[in-house]
C-alpha cells in the first residue's frame, strides 16, 4: 500500500511490464496531502482553468488519465476530473475488475465487498465517475476501476440518462478534446449500502460540468430522477455551485473563493 507522499513530490513510475487483462499495479504521477497549500495546479492537463475548492482540504491524486480528491469521511471522491478524447476510446470491451486505490490508505474507500447485496436492495451499481468506456484504448485503463472513481449510482440513472451524458461527451470528443469534472451531491438522506462494514455517506445525486471550446455546462441528476434526456438536468454553474458548496474556476470562482 502507498502511503500518502508530501506535498510537491512525485512518484516515479515503475518500469513494470503490465498486464492489460491482470494489471496489478500502477501508481499516481503524485498524491498531495493537502493541496490547499500549492500554488500550482498539478491537474491542468484535466482542469486546465484550475482546480475546484471545497470547504475542507482532502488529498488529491493525480493519475495520467484523472484527477480525484478523496473524501476518507464519505469513502468517494468529493469530485473527479478527466479529459475525453478520440484516441482513447473505441478499444477493446475492458473488464471491470475492481480493486482498491494503491496510492491512498486502505480506509479512505469503500472496499469491492461492500458494495454485496447493493443491487438486489437498493437497485444500485457500482458507477465509474471517470467511465470507463471513454478510455476501453487506454494502456493504463484499468486505473479507471480503482474504487476511488467509483460510487453507489442507481441502475436506472447509470444505465439511462447519466449514460447518455456520457455517450454526449464522447460524441463531442471526436472534434476536439472535453473536459470534465464530476462528483456526488448530498443533499438528503440516504440509506446507506446493506453490505457495507464501515461507515459512509450515500450520494442523493450527481452533477457534471462539461467543458468545450465553446464552453462549459453545468448537469444535475438526482439519484431518483425520472429525467429522459440529458438536457433536462442542465443547470447553471451558479445554482451548482450552491447547491453543493464546491467553487469552481469554470464559474471564475462564483463563491468568492478564489
Amino acid at each position: 500500500m502507498a502511503k500518502l507522499q508530501p506535498i510537491g513530490v512525485t512518484l516515479i513510475t515503475l518500469g513494470l511490464s503490465l498486464c492489460l487483462t491482470t494489471p496489478t499495479r500502477a501508481e499516481a504521477i503524485a498524491v498531495y496531502e493537502d493541496p490547499s497549500t500549492l500554488t500550482t495546479n498539478p491537474c491542468e492537463a484535466h482542469l486546465p482553468q484550475g482546480l475546484p475548492k471545497i470547504p475542507n482540504s482532502h488529498p488529491l491524486v493525480v493519475r495520467n488519465l484523472y484527477c480525484l480528491s478523496n473524501n476518507a469521511n464519505t469513502k468517494f471522491a468529493n469530485w473527479v476530473a478527466y479529459t475525453v478524447r478520440d484516441e482513447l476510446m473505441d478499444g477493446p470491451k475492458r473488464d471491470r475488475n475492481f480493486r482498491g486505490d494503491p496510492d491512498l490508505p486502505r480506509n479512505a474507500t469503500l472496499e469491492d465487498s461492500d458494495y454485496r447485496g447493493a443491487y438486489a436492495t437498493l437497485d444500485t451499481n457500482k458507477g465509474h465517475l471517470a467511465p470507463l468506456g471513454s478510455f476501453d484504448a487506454a494502456e493504463d485503463w484499468y486505473t479507471v476501476n480503482y474504487l476511488s472513481n467509483i460510487t453507489p449510482q442507481r441502475s436506472a440513472l447509470n444505465q439511462g440518462v447519466w449514460g447518455d451524458l456520457e455517450d454526449l461527451e464522447r460524441e463531442m470528443a471526436a472534434t476536439e478534446p472535453v473536459y470534465v469534472v464530476t462528483g456526488p451531491a448530498y443533499l438528503r438522506d440516504m440509506a446507506p449500502l446493506p453490505g457495507a462494514n464501515e461507515s459512509h455517506v450515500m450520494p442523493s445525486g450527481f452533477w457534471k460540468i462539461i467543458t468545450t471550446s465553446a464552453g462549459s455546462k453545468a448537469y444535475f441528476f438526482d439519484q431518483d430522477t425520472s429525467a429522459t434526456e440529458p438536457e433536462q438536468g442542465e443547470i447553471s454553474i451558479e445554482s451548482l455551485e450552491s447547491m453543493i458548496g464546491i467553487d469552481f474556476a469554470e464559474n471564475g470562482y462564483g463563491l468568492g473563493g478564489g
